[in-house]
């Protein structure tokens, strides 16, 4: 289900698939098109939340059950995966920033898919993991490579080899999640403060917002140098930086006499 507010552009995706919010070819539809809206609706920043206990329990067992040879469910399997891929990398490619309010349990693709938004939000009792291994797989809709980018190599490694889940403290101890905040479940402390936040960077100016995501991206490129200038002159062509320069330097004229 997707809501923008129509005052300040800050969109909520709100993940509604009882009883876990699993992820089934249904939901890959279903958020695929709520993606595309927001995207059409030129919203300013985009909050993902979830009704329920879950924030998303990952990929629906279902799609591991049914009576093809192993080989079939093998190639059924893999071709889920990349479709999850697919929409994950929409998230982490949205035009606006992206804020992932995890409230509840956080699991497989259900982390992963936090893992593909900007920010991540967690109340300090949630609990976050990848737990593929001990079913004798691998969080493969980019859990293993944005997992070592965001917490580095070796808590990327104890966390998916040994299949743990560990609490929104602890996850922000480790740099998982940007902010873990405490308060009732009930109260949804991560969303209320994903909803401050998406209301900040709205605030913000978008096309210096967009160009910034963009060469962070490129970190560890040295194509990202390159983009560093490109945006440089783009964005002193835009109306608003040019206002906000001017802006800036009346008040420090202003200042100095």
């Amino acid at each position: 289900m997707l809501n923008q507010d129509p005052e300040n552009g800050v969109a909520t995706l709100v993940l509604d698939f009882p009883p876990a919010n699993a992820i089934g070819p249904a939901q890959i539809d279903q958020l695929d098109a709520a993606l595309s809206a927001a995207a059409e609706n030129r919203c300013r920043a985009l909050v993902v939340l979830a009704t329920g206990r879950f924030f998303c329990a990952g990929a629906d067992i279902r799609i591991m059950q049914g009576d093809d040879s192993a080989a079939q469910r093998a190639e059924h399997l893999a071709a889920f995966a990349a479709r999850l891929q697919e929409l994950f990398a929409r998230i982490e490619d949205f035009p606006a920033p992206t804020i992932a309010a995890i409230d509840g349990i956080a699991t497989g693709g259900g982390l992963e898919l936090a893992l593909a938004c900007d920010f991540r939000i967690a109340s300090e009792t949630a609990q976050l993991g990848l737990p593929e291994t001990k079913l004798g797989l691998i969080p493969a809709a980019g859990g293993t490579q944005r997992m070592v980018a965001v917490v580095g190599r070796a808590n990327a490694l104890d966390l998916i080899l040994r299949g743990r889940l560990i609490a929104g403290a602890e996850a922000w101890r480790i740099g998982l999640v940007h902010e873990a905040v405490s308060g009732s479940t009930d109260a949804r402390p991560a969303a209320q403060r994903a909803m401050a936040l998406a209301a900040e960077l709205a605030a913000q100016p978008q096309a210096a917002l967009r160009e910034a995501r963009r060469c962070i991206a490129l970190a560890g490129d040295p194509a990202g140098f390159e983009a560093e200038i490109a945006a440089t002159r783009s964005l002193h062509t835009e109306a608003e930086t040019m206002q906000r320069i001017a802006a800036f330097l009346a008040r420090s004229s202003k200042a100095r006499t």
